[in-house]
């Protein structure tokens, strides 16, 4: 059992540079599993270190993200839809990022977007509204990632959660 969630962990890795075929739910948990332990373990190790840390940090989490973008393009194709799905969410999480730093600002607020190392704290009615658009986005793309899949081969290939060999019994029935 472990070693096949660990082989599903580290699988987004190889395919990092595939944005075509499907990706199981599975993989998806266990990628995200791995990659917050990853994450927890580096923030401990440069605890107490912030000049370096923070660059350190950005770069390991740019690494985490780009296997993650061709897993949920690949999750998305799982679901018979395309890549445009993960460039709308993408864009929209971009936006509200960027808009972050436009708006009202105060050192002491509780509302905090953080974009790479630096650190942003939106105040006012707009801080409300943009966290609401935050937090619409992020439920967006896990109810895309979770969605359930489409049952057999679709136009983006065969269901990954079958072997190859399933596919010969089931086209002998």
């Amino acid at each position: 059992m472990w070693g096949e969630t660990i082989r599903l962990a580290l699988k987004p890795f190889r395919d990092m540079f595939v944005f075509s075929g499907r990706s199981r739910r599975t993989e998806v948990l266990a990628f995200t599993l791995l990659s917050v332990l990853a994450n927890a373990a580096t923030i401990e190790i440069y605890r107490g270190t912030t000049e370096v840390a923070a660059p350190l940090h950005t770069a390991w989490m740019l690494l985490w993200q780009y296997p993650l973008i061709a897993l949920f393009v690949r999750r998305l194709h799982d679901q018979g839809r395309s890549a445009r799905w993960a460039w709308a969410i993408g864009a929209g999480m971009a936006a509200l990022l960027a808009s972050a730093m436009l708006l009202p600002q105060a050192h002491d607020g509780s509302y905090t977007v953080t974009i790479f190392a630096w650190k942003f704290h939106p105040v006012g009615p707009l801080a409300i509204i943009h966290g609401i658009a935050m937090a619409l986005v992020i439920l967006a793309l896990f109810g895309l990632t979770f969605a359930p899949e489409q049952p057999s081969t679709n136009r983006y290939g065969p269901d990954p959660r079958l072997d190859p060999g399933d596919f010969d019994e089931l086209a002998a029935h």
